[in-house]
């Protein structure tokens, strides 16, 4: 695996000419993102502008025709250019991650294989059990599968959501999006199947509730709440498992270290689970993570910079877990 030397040197020597040109694309995209409000604007400043030329007999009603038209026109363009300029979008993504992203992974490790638009399957996602709502909605991208040491784990951003549907007063119906987890998810195989079901949550009483949930459908027995001796760690986290034994086993002072330092370096909700032979490790975001920047330049090395460190959470986590030991010998 190779070092932030290593991506210094591959950004002086290509991706930041390579960014330089993508930053004519950004601010091509950034236009057409910006086209619609230019159009709503046009089309509220023209219809202001009618009513007061009307009021003061600027102009006669018979005249009014053509300019009411020219406002449905700007208007109605207003619905299209959301569209266009979404697919400009889209498009631009595909070629940064292409251009830059993939690179970034390759200059850390040119063995892991990156698929852009490919992601945890669902049914792993849902072998985690950490999440109690079945999504209805289950979307994915920036998908990384390889091995750090003898460990191999994959990892990929995720959207789930369900819906709602709600009646006004008037009787029109309204759906509702509500998230269920968006940000990174990662699995990889530990070093011996688990009896047991463990969890492991650092967020507030929901996220607790909700993870603590899977216990109904893991049929590994009752689950109980484990108390360990690291006050730090009992600060940050809750633990919930269905064998007491094993998950003092699994939760070494090691363990309990590595999750504490994951915790602080990305401050952000999280959740564990150590079920069969798999450890699952969910923080949330409430960013895209590998989307390019259109709103603000994206030439800095602090672009590079971090996306390197969103990939290397991939060997953080397995450096940090200490998944290459085997802490059952």
């Amino acid at each position: 695996m190779n070092t932030p030397n290593d991506l210094r040197a591959a950004y002086d020597n290509g991706l930041k000419q390579q960014l330089n040109q993508f930053e004519k694309q950004r601010k091509i995209v950034l236009l057409w993102s910006l086209s619609p409000a230019i159009a709503l604007l046009i089309s509220v400043l023209i219809t202001v502008g009618l009513f007061v030329a009307l009021e003061r007999d600027l102009i006669m009603k018979e005249q009014a025709g053509p300019w009411v038209i020219l406002i449905f026109v700007v208007f109605f363009s207003f619905f299209s250019l959301i569209g266009v300029g979404r697919k400009k979008r889209e498009k631009y993504a595909a070629k940064y991650k292409k251009s830059i992203v993939e690179p970034i992974i390759k200059t850390l490790n040119p063995e892991w294989m990156y698929i852009s638009d490919s992601s945890i399957s669902e049914k792993d996602y849902d072998r985690s059990m950490l999440y109690s709502i079945k999504p209805e909605i289950f979307n994915g991208d920036d998908l990384v599968m390889g091995t750090v040491g003898k460990t191999g784990f994959e990892s990929s951003e995720l959207l789930t959501q369900y819906t709602t549907e709600s009646t006004d007063d008037h009787g029109d119906t309204h759906t509702q999006f509500h998230t269920i987890f968006k940000g990174y998810f990662f699995q990889s195989v530990f070093n011996k199947s688990f009896k047991g079901h463990t969890v492991v949550v650092h967020g507030d009483l929901l996220d607790k509730a909700d993870a603590f949930k899977g216990f109904t459908r893991s049929k590994k027995g009752k689950q109980q709440y484990i108390k360990l001796e690291n006050p730090e760690f009992a600060d940050l986290f809750t633990v919930q498992s269905t064998d007491q034994i094993e998950s003092r086993y699994i939760l070494t002072p090691r363990m309990m270290e590595a999750l504490i330092n994951i915790q602080k370096k990305y401050k952000r909700p999280m959740r564990v689970a150590f079920i069969n032979e798999m450890v699952y490790l969910t923080i949330q975001f409430s960013k895209d993570l590998f989307e390019p920047k259109v709103w603000r330049s994206g030439v800095k090395y602090d672009t590079v910079q971090e996306i390197w460190d969103l990939f290397m959470l991939n060997a953080d986590i397995i450096r940090e877990l200490d998944l290459n030991t085997d802490i059952w010998g």
